[in-house]
C-alpha cells in the first residue's frame, strides 16, 4: 500500500505530466491551423450550401451529383484563396494550384458520389438533398483538412 504522502506525490506528478500534455496540444501550431481553418472555411461553406440549395429548389430533377460538383466547385476558389494566404500561409503558386486543384476534384467528384448513393438508397422516408449534403460535412471537413495541409505544405512543390 502507498502511503498517503506517496498517493499525494504521485497525484503531482500525474498532474504535471497532464498539464505538460495539454501545453502541448493547446500551444501546437497545427491546432491553431485547425482553428484558423474551422473558422474561415464558415465563407466556402457558405457559398458552398447556398449554391447547392438554390440549384436543389430551381432544378430539383438535377441528379445529387451534378448539383454537389457545381457547388463544391464553385467554393474552390474561394477556398483556394483562404487556405494559402490565411489558414497555412504559404505563398501561392501555379504549380501548387494545380496540385491543389487535382486534389479538390477528386475529393469532390468522390464526395458527390458518396452523396448520390446515400440519397438513393435513403429509407424509409425522402430526406431532403441539402440533409444529405450536412450529413458529410464533418467527414468532408476532416479529411479535406488533412489533405490540404500536406499539399499547401508540402515543401517540394515549386513555386
Amino acid at each position: 500500500m502507498f502511503s498517503f504522502l506517496q498517493q499525494i506525490k504521485m497525484m503531482k506528478s500525474l498532474y504535471v505530466s497532464i498539464k505538460k500534455d495539454y501545453q502541448v496540444l493547446f500551444n501546437s501550431d497545427l491546432l491553431k491551423i485547425l482553428f484558423r481553418y474551422f473558422i474561415l472555411q464558415i465563407i466556402p461553406l457558405s457559398v458552398d450550401l447556398l449554391i447547392f440549395s438554390i440549384i436543389a429548389k430551381v432544378l430539383s430533377l438535377l441528379p445529387i451529383q451534378y448539383i454537389n460538383i457545381i457547388s463544391s466547385s464553385s467554393a474552390f476558389f474561394v477556398s483556394y484563396n483562404l487556405n494559402t494566404k490565411y489558414i497555412f500561409k504559404v505563398k501561392k503558386s501555379f504549380s501548387r494550384f494545380i496540385v491543389y486543384f487535382f486534389y479538390c476534384f477528386l475529393s469532390i467528384y468522390i464526395f458527390s458520389q458518396i452523396l448520390a448513393f446515400l440519397y438513393l438508397n435513403q429509407f424509409p422516408t425522402e430526406m431532403p438533398k441539402i440533409f444529405f449534403k450536412l450529413m458529410l460535412l464533418p467527414i468532408s471537413f476532416i479529411i479535406n483538412f488533412l489533405f490540404k495541409n500536406i499539399i499547401l505544405k508540402y515543401k517540394n512543390i515549386p513555386n
